[in-house]
């Protein structure tokens, strides 16, 4: 798979929103964590409650665009599972021509 933005939803409608080179083996990375008990807490404490959130590939792009597109991506949607990650204040995706 590309590299890209992705979102990740559980039962509850919590989400998280992430970017990866290699989408599929992020996604197997976040897996891993979370069947292990290891993962960041809130995403633990959601995955122990509701089991493995639904996953789909928001944005394919290439890797130099990751950075941008997922802070605009975050800065968007506010998902509720991405803590204190800083975003663009600027809500338009021409702010990273």
């Amino acid at each position: 798979m590309n590299s890209g933005i992705y979102l990740y939803t559980f039962a509850n409608g919590d989400n998280y929103i992430g970017q990866a080179i290699n989408i599929q083996k992020r996604w197997d990375q976040h897996i891993s964590k979370m069947q292990k008990g290891q993962h960041t807490k809130l995403i633990q404490a959601a995955y122990d409650r509701y089991g493995l959130p639904d996953f789909r590939v928001m944005l394919e792009c290439h890797p130099n665009y990751l950075d941008p597109m997922e802070a605009w991506c975050i800065n968007r949607w506010q998902p509720t599972l991405n803590g204190n990650i800083p975003v663009c204040h600027d809500d338009t995706p021409e702010h990273f021509n």
